[in-house]
């Protein structure tokens, strides 16, 4: 079979591309040699590539170029952007402080960049989008999250925290789930990777998901609807694989953490009262459904949509402190 060059090169590509999407997701086995080995060929291309797009893109033609055969006015621009990077050249010197005027240049104008994108970009869009849901947020129930499947926490604010029980009440306080659906935290920093694979391949993402890469924090039942503090609004059976079961009677205004392990598979027999929706096709209807126990076990926040604080903070920090030994007691 005769090769021509194109096809040969496409095919090392190709074969090239395998190999380092093996080496990358290696690091689902844990830290190893080949990751790392992956990682720093991955940055070596990607500063050489910069480097060279730099040159063939920037110098060449807005700096080498109108200093030879540029106008006046060319020429004078170019000069003055050279001047400083000649001084950017003596940080690598003894007079490395000559360069330190460029360096606060360079400094300024892309953190200038930086800010001014992030207002404009991602700051006054998140705003804009959510002044005209705050009527709706406190009249209806329209502006609540919807039922998600997986719901995955990242960060290092989520990682890093000292206990499980405040990952899951920073999500559970912060994206406020409604319905029946699953909680994992991120551990190793896997979802940017996962995000950019999934244009690729979004079937792999999905098997990622779908494994126990991730730690899942639990199961969480999260009715909508608003009783008064006290007021029964769910019955919940709980049946095993291996035959027991038991009943919980939830009260609104609670966050109960039912004592299921790590793993277990178990049968839910939710029964919502007064006309509470746990997602199983509208208000007051009841169903059933399959859960796994997670970390913290499966975890029922009874407490409305959204959630209501009061006036006085200390009634607040309170009530957030009985919730969190709720959740402590199965860490």
């Amino acid at each position: 079979m005769n090769l021509t060059i194109g096809s040969l090169l496409d095919f090392t590509g190709l074969g090239l591309g395998f190999l380092f999407t093996i080496l990358i997701f290696s690091y689902l086995l844990g830290d190893n040699p080949f990751f790392r080995l992956a990682i720093h060929i991955f940055i070596g291309v990607s500063a050489a590539y910069v480097a060279l797009v730099t040159i063939n893109n920037v110098l060449i033609p807005r700096l080498i170029i109108p200093l030879i055969n540029g106008t006046k006015g060319e020429r004078l621009l170019s000069l003055l952007l050279f001047i400083p990077s000649l001084f950017l050249l003596t940080k690598a010197t003894p007079l490395r402080k000559a360069g330190n005027w460029s360096v606060a240049i360079l400094v300024g104008i892309g953190g200038a960049a930086a800010v001014g994108g992030a207002i404009t970009g991602t700051l006054f869009p998140q705003i804009l989008g959510t002044i005209p849901s705050l009527h709706k947020r406190s009249t209806t129930f329209s502006s609540l999250m919807p039922p998600i499947e997986p719901i995955i926490g990242s960060g290092r604010i989520l990682t890093q925290d000292p206990t499980r029980s405040q990952s899951l009440a920073i999500i559970l306080d912060g994206i406020q789930p409604t319905g029946v659906t699953t909680l994992a935290l991120d551990q190793n920093g896997l979802l940017p990777g996962l995000g950019a694979a999934s244009d690729i391949n979004p079937l792999l993402t999905v098997q990622v998901i779908e494994s126990n890469t991730f730690l899942n924090l639990g199961t969480i039942i999260a009715p909508i609807g608003y009783a008064r503090p006290g007021t029964p609004i769910l019955r919940i059976q709980v049946n095993r694989e291996d035959g027991r079961n038991f009943t919980r009677e939830i009260k609104f205004g609670a966050l109960t953490a039912l004592p299921i392990e790590l793993g277990e598979k178990v049968s839910l027999h939710l029964r919502p009262l007064h006309r509470f929706d746990v997602g199983m096709g509208g208000p007051g209807k009841s169903g059933k459904v399959n859960a796994v126990g997670g970390s913290l076990g499966i975890i029922i926040d009874a407490r409305g949509r959204p959630l209501h604080f009061f006036q006085d903070q200390e009634k607040n920090w309170k009530r957030n402190e009985t919730w969190i030994k709720t959740l402590l007691k199965y860490e």
